[in-house]
């Protein structure tokens, strides 16, 4: 995952965490940090404000991630650490915010499904499937977590 996928994740996992008096102290002081590395100048047209109020938008995901491009984020070393450390405290004191999944199919009844080359990315999990009635399931080609990528 790319330095700005990664604080895009943090904030989306931390505003799906949601921060109130039950979330782990070291959540909210991760996820005050990053926000506080934001306020920065530099980061002066990054409002998290929309990524808060709908944290599994890919739209509002996409969106943040252009305007920390923009920003220059994915040279930010201490933005990328404190997104990390945000992330790492989400899978410790509340996994449940931080699961991404790749493909999520429910109350599926057909005759032939194929699901395949899913990239889920850090943390993701592949594929989950639940209440499913097919004759043939065909799945393949799934990543999900740290990706080891070849040295060309």
């Amino acid at each position: 995952m790319d330095p700005v996928s990664i604080v895009v994740a943090a904030l989306a996992a931390g505003a799906s965490a949601g921060l109130t008096d039950t979330v782990a102290e070291a959540i909210k002081d991760a996820y005050g940090r990053v926000k506080e590395l934001l306020s920065e100048a530099r980061y002066s047209q990054v409002d998290t404000k929309a990524i808060e109020a709908k944290p599994d938008s890919e739209v509002q995901r996409a969106a943040l991630k252009e305007i920390l491009t923009d920003a220059g984020a994915e040279g930010d070393a201490a933005l990328l650490a404190a997104s990390s450390y945000l992330l790492e405290a989400i899978r410790i004191h509340a996994p449940s915010a931080a699961t991404a999944v790749g493909v999520d199919l429910d109350r599926i009844s057909t005759e032939l499904l194929n699901v395949h080359d899913v990239d889920a990315g850090a943390g993701a999990i592949g594929v989950r499937a639940s209440d499913i009635e097919a004759r043939v399931v065909n799945i393949s080609g799934i990543r999900a977590g740290e990706q080891q990528r070849p040295n060309p």
